[in-house]
């Protein structure tokens, strides 16, 4: 199958994780964008993110303030 595009603007969104009580609020705090699979880093919250991710991939980030 065809690669998905994807954006997403950090700015945009608030991300919680009620499970962990973590919270994300890109438009206070820039992180670090680093995807995990492919060991690069991929810039910041300050910019969306746009890619394309492969059919049967997905795409793992670490988020570091």
């Amino acid at each position: 199958g065809a690669a998905k595009d994807v954006e997403f603007n950090w700015k945009d969104k608030y991300i919680s994780d009620d499970s962990y009580g973590r919270k994300i609020d890109a438009s206070k705090t820039p992180y670090k964008l680093r995807d995990i699979w492919a060991k690069r880093d991929l810039g910041t919250t300050d910019t969306p993110l746009k890619t394309a991710v492969p059919s049967h991939d997905l795409l793992m980030l670490l988020l570091k303030p």
